[in-house]
């Protein structure tokens, strides 16, 4: 576990902002639009947390983040992006006040941590 900071270093950054430029603003802001919903989802349960890669799902069609994976055109990569923009989005929150953790799981890519177990797991400090 660990707590955001404000000046926590976004994964991938670079190749993030690589791809966001090819993106119309809109639908970037129609993106970050979508995650800041799931943070703000997060109740006042201790135990209540989004997984990055849970929210979106397995088809990003008719989804805010079509337009992501349409940029990239590999579901791989753009999983990966769409985990530094959601990290970019949860850090922006903490510059505003909140206070988030968040764990990924270090096994995360190895043949004992199936894929679908990969992504960062986040939830607010509420007190």
């Amino acid at each position: 576990m660990q707590e955001i900071r404000c000046n926590s270093q976004i994964p991938f950054e670079e190749e993030l902002d690589s791809v966001l430029s090819r993106i119309p603003a809109d639908q970037v802001i129609a993106m970050e639009a979508r995650i800041d919903d799931w943070a703000a989802a997060i109740t006042q349960d201790p135990n209540d947390f989004f997984a990055s890669n849970w929210k979106a799902g397995s088809d990003w069609r008719g989804t805010p983040f079509q337009t992501l994976y349409d940029a990239i055109g590999d579901m791989e990569e753009a999983g990966k992006r769409l985990g530094s923009l959601v990290r970019r989005v949860i850090v922006r929150r903490v510059c505003n006040g909140e206070r988030w953790y968040m764990y990924r799981n270090p096994e995360a890519g190895t043949p004992e941590c199936p894929r679908q177990f990969w992504g960062t797991f986040y939830w607010r400090h509420m007190n």
